[in-house]
């Protein structure tokens, strides 16, 4: 059965011989917490449990306390919701963005197998478009990463949860405007969904100027790993820092011994490499063109000539 569970956006670009190198090295680090890992780039948000709907974010626990002042108290939150029964927000609460999320398999057995809260947000979900939202419209999309971290604070399992934090410093992710990768980076949050930029930053994931390299764990357990104003405030609070998430971890991923080979000196690994003026080159396009006229017509639509069509029925 697998070990892991993960999910990428549409938008995002997966190094998957370097994600699985990765998780199996941290496996064999820290067998026993492996099935409890709740892996990516993690931040803190707010959600309103009546309506599916995110407020109050922030890089750090402390950010998003301020952000999510006035969801928190709920006579300001029906008021700021037009007194449509929105409810009060919880949180912060620290959760991993869509892009990609992996998952330990203790975690996902948690998921899908808890009845009670889980079960019923996830029935309650499959109304969410009749929901209202803030604005006094109704809900058109639910964002289901924060909604996922959401579960997990609102729900959490009985065996602490392994926050593992892969950060935006380029060691393990990229997340910029453009076109743009690191040496060693794993996963590249492309927001330009192109096929031909996709296809450009293939091209230069599979070539000799990246590289796979070894990582370690480093996690230090309890609410203080994860802010001091995190555990101050969270101190009493019983779906987190206290009970079964009273150890939970707070952990780094953190490349080792990384080869002369790949990058030296080492702040070579993390220098930005704009694909505009490399990989994505005259050859390139013109090899890329060749490549989409060879594949399904699907590939060359305009996404919004696409939804519309299947909207239509005329796309299977």
């Amino acid at each position: 059965s697998a070990h892991f569970i993960a999910k990428v956006d549409d938008d995002a670009y997966l190094h998957t011989p370097g994600l699985e190198s990765m998780l199996r090295k941290m496996e064999v680090q820290s067998p026993n917490q492996a099935p409890h890992f709740y892996f990516g780039a993690v931040s803190w948000f707010h959600w309103y449990p009546n309506i599916f709907e995110r407020s109050g974010y922030g890089h750090t626990f402390a950010q998003a306390l301020l952000a999510g002042t006035f969801c928190r108290n709920e006579t300001t939150a029906e008021e700021r919701c037009n007194r449509q029964h929105c409810g009060a927000c919880v949180g912060p609460f620290p959760f991993v963005s869509g892009f990609l999320v992996v998952l330990g398999s203790g975690i996902a057995a948690h998921l899908t197998g808890s009845a009670g809260g889980i079960a019923d947000d996830v029935y309650r979900l499959r109304e969410a478009r009749s929901l209202p939202a803030r604005d006094g419209k109704l809900q058109v999309k639910v964002m289901e990463d924060i909604w996922l971290g959401s579960l997990l604070y609102r729900y959490p399992p009985r065996t602490p949860i392994q926050f593992v934090q892969t950060q935006h410093n380029g060691w393990v992710v990229v997340d910029e405007w453009g076109m743009k990768a690191t040496r060693v980076a794993i996963v590249v949050h492309m927001r330009n969904k192109l096929i031909e930029r996709f296809l450009a930053l293939h091209t230069f994931m599979q070539s000799p100027q990246h590289c796979t390299i070894n990582w370690e764990l480093s996690c230090k357990e309890g609410c203080k790993a994860f802010d001091h104003s995190f555990a101050r405030n969270n101190s009493r609070n019983a779906t987190f820092c206290n009970n079964t998430q009273a150890e939970a971890a707070y952990c780094l991923v953190r490349p080792k011994n990384v080869p002369k080979t790949c990058c030296a000196p080492r702040k070579e690994c993390t220098k930005t490499v704009d694909l505009m003026s490399t990989t994505y080159s005259e050859t390139n396009l013109r090899a890329t063109e060749s490549l989409l006229n060879a594949s399904d017509p699907l590939l060359r639509m305009d996404p919004k000539e696409l939804k519309k069509g299947a909207a239509h029925g005329n796309i299977l």
